[in-house]
């Protein structure tokens, strides 16, 4: 695996429209000397990317298999026992496939699923025989690295593979600076130069990378010949802008509201449901709005349950203390958040993720009838509400709601 990072350091992942077939009469590597690992069995889990080996995969269904993705695109619920998904992969998923030969005249297959929608454990579990497996990032830092080398080993096994990834060589293996005189050198510049270009960087980069704002100075600025950063190499431009936007003051305590909807009280929730609240003291910038406001001290009469009233007091205090299960019910409002503002196909894929988990707590077993010709459609749901509480200022919180 070492050996594949430091080989896959200076390539990218190139994606492609289509799958890509390609074949090695002798490999390099085997199926299991990819770096996978079972997926963790935590409720609420999603995957863009996970994977199935299949082994004794017999000569005829890899004929089969060879068959059916010779046309574009190939017709999955078609495939073979041994390897068909137990369900229908729908729109925005898409399987790819890795055969390998084995001495005993056996295949070793890997199903590569790539989705651009969040696909839930349960659903993932029914595309794998019940046997999930993703990339363990932890065999190395660098996250981008690691697949890499992933696909650095998968492009050199024996056998035939459908792929829409493949790995391609940079440009340049090392970040070039050109001097006045037109000469090529390594980036290597002086203390001066470093300290110029971080305090640049630190005064000028943009905090915001919601619409790439970062990524697209980080681009600009690594070519302007007048800029202090002009040649450096993108991640460390990147690194530090990153670094602005955080602070890096992993040594500073933690600040957060201690606010979730699991501590409201369930009365207060029903008193507000559809008002939007300010403090007595707060001018409305919404006239035309039901404006309904509290004062200090009865927000804590009105808005927590009575287990959790220490902790904003504590809050208030300056001291932040995480209540027992806070970590727990901050995940579960965050799957609430992503379920309501999931797209169509996620919200099928969510959908189906419970039928299938559900099938399985209660019987033990897998879903194990596929579902063929199924195509992702939008879904007609109840309106469903979001709360937000938002922490302004020392002063001013809001609860608003929003119907989906």
């Amino acid at each position: 695996m070492e050996h594949a990072i430091i080989a896959a350091k200076m390539t990218y992942i190139k994606y492609h429209g289509s799958l890509i077939h390609s074949i090695n009469d002798s490999g390099e590597f085997c199926i299991t000397d990819l770096p996978l690992i079972d997926a963790p069995n935590n409720k609420g889990k999603k995957f863009k990317e996970f994977f199935h080996i299949v082994e004794g995969v017999s000569a005829a269904d890899c004929d089969l298999i060879r068959s059916i993705y010779s046309s574009d695109p190939p017709k999955v619920n078609e495939l073979p026992d041994s390897v068909r998904p137990r369900d229908a992969l729908g729109d925005s998923c898409v399987l790819q496939l890795a055969i390998s030969p084995e001495q005993d005249g056996t295949y070793m297959v890997l199903k590569f699923f790539h989705s651009t929608a969040f696909i839930p454990l349960g659903l993932a579990k029914a595309f794998c025989a019940w046997k999930v497996s993703v990339i363990n990032y932890q065999v190395a830092n660098n996250n981008d690295h690691v697949k890499c080398a992933f696909l650095y080993i998968l492009q050199r096994l024996q056998g035939e593979q459908w792929l829409t990834q493949s790995l391609m060589n940079k440009v340049s293996a090392k970040a070039m600076k050109k001097d006045d005189s037109g000469e090529g050198k390594n980036w290597e510049p002086s203390d001066d130069e470093l300290r110029a270009g971080i305090a640049y960087i630190s005064d000028y980069a943009p905090l915001s990378n919601t619409k790439n704002e970062q990524f697209l100075w980080c681009l600009l600025n690594v070519r302007d010949r007048a800029s202090p950063i002009y040649g450096w190499p993108h991640h460390v431009v990147n690194k530090a802008c990153i670094n602005r936007t955080t602070g890096n003051s992993q040594t500073d305590p933690e600040y957060f509201f201690p606010f979730l909807l699991h501590d409201l009280d369930q009365t207060f929730l029903e008193k507000v449901s559809g008002k939007r609240l300010l403090p007595s003291s707060s001018p409305s910038k919404h006239p035309d709005q039901v404006i309904h406001r509290f004062d200090s001290c009865s927000m804590l009469k009105d808005w927590l349950k009575p287990t959790n009233k220490k902790f904003y007091n504590l809050y208030k205090e300056g001291q932040h203390v995480k209540y027992p299960g806070y970590q727990e019910a901050l995940e579960a409002e965050a799957n609430l958040v992503s379920e309501l503002l999931a797209s169509p196909s996620e919200k099928e894929y969510l959908a189906r993720g419970r039928s299938h988990g559900q099938w399985a707590e209660r019987y033990g077993a897998e879903l194990t009838t596929p579902r063929s010709n199924m195509s992702t459609a939008a879904i007609t749901t109840s309106p469903a509400m979001i709360l937000r509480l938002i922490r302004i200022s020392s002063t001013e919180t809001i609860l608003t709601t929003q119907l989906l």
